[in-house]
C-alpha cells in the first residue's frame, strides 16, 4: 500500500514522470484500487484464520 499511495508512493512518482502524467490525474483513477488493497488488508488483520489458513493446511493444526 506505501508503493502507491503518497508521500511514500515512489511507485505512484516513478510512473507520473514515465508516462509525463500529473500526479493529480494518476491519483483520481487510483483510488478504486487504493480502496481494494485497504479492504484486503482490514480483512485479513481483523480476521486472522483467513490468513493463517495457508499455514495450517501445510503444518497441520
Amino acid at each position: 500500500m506505501g508503493m502507491i499511495t503518497p508521500p511514500f508512493g515512489v511507485n505512484l512518482f516513478a510512473a507520473c514522470t514515465v508516462a509525463r502524467l500529473s500526479l493529480d490525474k494518476v491519483i483520481k483513477d487510483l483510488v478504486p484500487f487504493v480502496v481494494v488493497v485497504f479492504a484486503c488488508l482490514m480483512v485479513i488483520s481483523y480476521f486472522p484464520p483467513l490468513s493463517l489458513a495457508l499455514r495450517d493446511l501445510v503444518y497441520g493444526p
